[in-house]
């Protein structure tokens, strides 16, 4: 006769296993299978072993694959074994990532002479990558700047995006679920991606100062000049 822990014990030991170890823990039988087969334990396993953020959907679309054979979503064949939780599957992905790099499967994409040049000005330390883009703050002719690198389909796009306030230095930036802020002095700007990679300025508040100030800030994009 078998006896089962309570499928949240189960989900509680997942949380303390590698991924090795839920592999081989799922043999034990259906339920245990069944019960590892959970999001939070394979979004821990994702955090630990990539870095990975929570997201709303965390499978790479790999439609536009440029090695082949391509990752293929699993299927699962069974009525007993439940389908395969999005987190297992971007494991799954990411694992394949890490073997193609390690085998030095990858495209170099060229970058056009003036990108390389602004490239040149930007330390690698400060640039933060996403999902299909990198970004990175720089300066040039004494306006600070952020450069985003798009893949687009085997196609390396830039977009600039001028700091509203020119000549401050940005002290502060990071990504966030769905873009990415930063702080120059005590403006904090957020820009959201929307669809196509297209980043659009959400959120412009003085985050030293009562609420209702930052409603006076210009809806320009450069406030240089503009004074508290």
């Amino acid at each position: 006769m078998e006896i089962l822990l309570p499928e949240e014990i189960v989900v509680k030991i997942g949380l303390y296993l590698d991924a090795k170890d839920v592999l081989s823990s799922c043999l034990v039988s259906k339920f245990w299978r069944n019960a590892l087969n959970n999001n939070k334990i394979w979004f821990n396993l994702c955090r630990k072993e990539f870095w990975l953020e929570k997201m709303e959907n965390p499978i790479l679309d790999v439609r536009s694959c440029r090695f082949y054979p391509a990752f293929s979503h699993p299927v699962n064949d069974c009525d007993q074994l439940s389908d395969i939780c999005p987190w297992r599957v971007r494991f799954m992905q990411e694992m394949r990532i890490s073997r193609n790099w390690k085998n030095g499967k990858f495209r170099e994409q060229p970058m056009r002479e003036a990108e390389a040049q602004e490239l040149e000005r930007i330390s690698k330390v400060d640039m933060l990558c996403g999902e299909d883009f990198i970004i990175a703050p720089y300066q040039m002719n004494n306006t600070h700047k952020f450069r985003i690198w798009e893949f687009k389909n085997d196609i390396f796009e830039t977009v600039p995006i001028v700091c509203s306030h020119r000549f401050e230095n940005v002290d502060f930036f990071n990504l966030t679920d769905c873009g990415f802020i930063y702080v120059q002095s005590n403006l904090l700007v957020y820009y959201v991606k929307k669809e196509n990679c297209i980043f659009t300025r959400q959120l412009r508040v003085l985050i030293t100062e009562e609420p209702t100030a930052s409603k006076n800030i210009p809806d320009d994009e450069d406030i240089t000049n503009w004074e508290t």
